[in-house]
């Protein structure tokens, strides 16, 4: 089973990509295919930005000095 990629692990890769597709000089359907990559890659990192917000709590304090958690708006 293929060990499960990170959100670092994903920026990284799209690092290289960039990287890739800015020296200009890769044939055009292997810039296709890394753009194709990169698009997945993208729609994974916001995935795991979106889960990451909505794990997110504020910790507040009340009157009673007791920590109240709120979710992250």
């Amino acid at each position: 089973m293929p060990k499960k990629k990170t959100f670092e692990q994903a920026m990284s890769r799209l690092d290289d990509i960039t990287a890739l597709l800015e020296n200009g000089e890769l044939p055009l359907d292997e810039s296709i295919r890394l753009y194709e990559e990169a698009f997945k890659l993208m729609a994974f990192c916001r995935k795991e930005l979106d889960n990451a917000e909505q794990k997110i709590r504020t910790i507040t304090e009340s009157g009673s000095g007791a920590l109240q958690y709120q979710d992250f708006e």
